[in-house]
């Protein structure tokens, strides 16, 4: 395998469409369903937890220039250490991967496909994925750098784009 470093339009256009979807399209979702009309105080909460941990993480590196998290943790509490660590990470990467693939295709189920079940539609998107992941970052990224700005270009609210969702024809005023 070779390793290519992305340039720097390709990274910010991936990072682009990817935290867009979280931002812009699902996590006010999420967070009206699942804690209701205290989200305000789930924002705070997050984000003052977040910032500690990202501050604890940047201090911690800080004496162990050049480590990983795996290296930090073997030199901490050896190859014991070292081996947990991994596997929180795997299962931890897994769980979020499962339930990231089947909240959005749910949503991709609802809007476009009605008609298919949802594992069919999970499957339609993991196989994708697989291939996608066969030709590489770099490919990926590539094609991200032409889809990224006509998604960003349909964002509701948009000055360049559409202000309102269509779903359907619309009363006349």
């Amino acid at each position: 395998m070779t390793n290519s470093k992305l340039e720097n339009l390709e990274a910010i256009a991936l990072i682009v469409l990817v935290m867009s979807n979280k931002i812009i399209l699902n996590l006010q979702k999420t967070i009206i369903s699942n804690v209701g009309s205290s989200s305000w105080i789930n924002a705070i909460y997050v984000s003052i937890l977040t910032t500690l941990i990202v501050l604890l993480t940047i201090r911690l590196f800080k004496n162990f220039p050049n480590s990983d998290i795996l290296d930090v943790s073997k030199y901490l509490g050896g190859k014991l250490l070292k081996t947990l660590v991994a596997i929180f990470y795997i299962i931890s990467f897994l769980l979020i991967t499962v339930l990231i693939v089947r909240s959005f295709s749910e949503s991709i189920k609802i809007v476009y496909f009605d008609n298919l079940t949802l594992p069919i539609v999970i499957l339609f998107f993991v196989v994708s994925a697989c291939i996608a992941n066969l030709f590489g970052l770099k490919v990926i990224s590539k094609s991200n750098l032409i889809v990224a700005p006509l998604v960003l270009l349909t964002v509701p609210g948009n000055p360049v784009g559409p202000t309102r969702i269509s779903r359907g024809p619309h009363p006349e005023i």
